[in-house]
């Protein structure tokens, strides 16, 4: 039995999050002994979905992170700025503490986030290394600055794991000296269960009820600006608001930018007809429920979102992004891609597209099952499968 260690930011609500949820669920335990190191305590929204069988630790626990937010928010003050750099060599040395204890008996190391903790992982010299990147990599975090670094990281691995084909072209083309080690396991979806929870509405509320009954289309995301590009799906549908007007738009999602995406709700004067739902630990209902799904972004890593519209039946629009949406889409064949930024042509496909006559439509309708073919849990974790037993 093959003794699997993943290392990741939390268990939070986002994409990355969902698919090393179904890798956990799909993975045969039967071949690997897996455990999960989690960074971070505060970010543990899908905690409960980890499978039993899979032991999981928090490498820095919450009054740790507590505490350092408490002398961050003071270090304007001398002495809590010495506390805070106390506080951060604090906390490195509890997460190399509790790492090296907790994967000891550990026979492959796995980055889950796109290289940020290869630096930790490479204490342990002589054990095999995978990283996930799940973005487009010139889109990384400080990737200019990072590359020469990132790429002495990526050489330490076995393997590199990117979500598509374009995904991988780039990473090639950035990073050649890798090219060898770059394999495509894209994320995985649990197609029935997705189906299963898109029907489960008993434990809405009556608010909840009438919102999910109402005539919308929706976005899932979260309320982060400097990725996604709310504003430019603001004023398509202010426009689309022009010819439908009992229509409205439902941001399902919650983050860092809340305060000024609602900033910009009352001063577009859409407010009541733009409604942030916030987090939902089951999306899939109002997904469901939606007349379509708008997947408006800058920039984008996969976009599992677009997939889980597929899978319910569900109408994409999205934003050309060429990691991710562009691949998952087919160029246009099973979703409508637009310009980034072009509000316009969003606003056309969607008043195109809520038409029930419209052809487009139909075309769309008809072909979502043959998107989804290859998102299925059981084609991509034997997938994953394959590359694991080579090390």
């Amino acid at each position: 039995m093959k003794k699997i260690l993943f290392y990741t930011n939390g268990i939070g609500l986002g994409g990355v999050e969902r698919a090393l949820l179904t890798f956990l669920e799909g993975l045969d335990k039967e071949k690997y002994d897996i455990k999960v190191a989690f960074q971070y305590k505060n970010e543990n929204f899908f905690e409960k979905e980890i499978p039993r069988k899979i032991d999981y630790k928090y490498m820095l626990p919450l009054n740790i992170i507590n505490k350092s937010l408490e002398y961050r928010e003071k270090k304007r003050n001398f002495f809590y700025k010495i506390l805070y750099s106390f506080m951060l060599s604090y906390e490195r040395y509890i997460i190399k503490k509790n790492f090296l204890e907790f994967s000891k008996d550990r026979e492959l190391l796995i980055d889950f986030k796109s290289g940020d903790f290869l630096k930790l992982l490479n204490l342990k010299k002589d054990i095999p290394k995978i990283c996930w990147i799940h973005g487009d990599i010139i889109n990384l975090h400080n990737y200019s600055k990072r590359k020469e670094k990132l790429k002495k990281m990526y050489m330490s691995c076995e393997k590199i794991i990117s979500l598509g084909k374009i995904m991988k072209e780039n990473i090639i083309k950035e990073i050649p000296e890798i090219k060898e080690k770059v394999e495509i396991v894209y994320n995985p979806f649990n197609i029935e269960k997705i189906r299963q929870e898109s029907e489960k509405i008993d434990n809405l509320s009556d608010e909840e009820i009438k919102k999910i009954n109402d005539e919308y289309i929706i976005m899932v995301a979260r309320l982060e600006l400097k990725e996604k590009d709310f504003f430019t799906l603001f004023k398509a549908y202010k426009i689309v608001l022009e010819k439908n007007k009992n229509l409205k738009l439902y941001i399902l999602g919650d983050g860092s930018d809340r305060e000024e995406i609602s900033n910009k709700i009352r001063e577009l004067d859409l407010e009541g007809k733009i409604i942030l739902l916030g987090k939902k630990e089951n999306p899939y209902p109002w997904i469901k429920n939606s007349q379509l799904l708008v997947h408006s972004s800058k920039s984008e890593g996969f976009g599992l979102v677009l997939v889980e519209a597929l899978i319910l039946k569900k109408i994409v629009i999205s934003t050309d992004c060429p990691v991710g949406p562009r691949e998952i889409c087919d160029n246009g064949k099973y979703g409508v891609l637009v310009e980034i930024g072009d509000y316009k042509a969003m606003a056309r496909e969607i008043e195109n597209l809520l038409k029930n006559s419209s052809e487009r439509k139909k075309e769309l309708l008809n072909s979502s099952e043959e998107a989804i073919q290859k998102f299925g849990t059981k084609e991509v974790v034997q997938n994953l499968e394959k590359i694991l037993d080579t090390l």
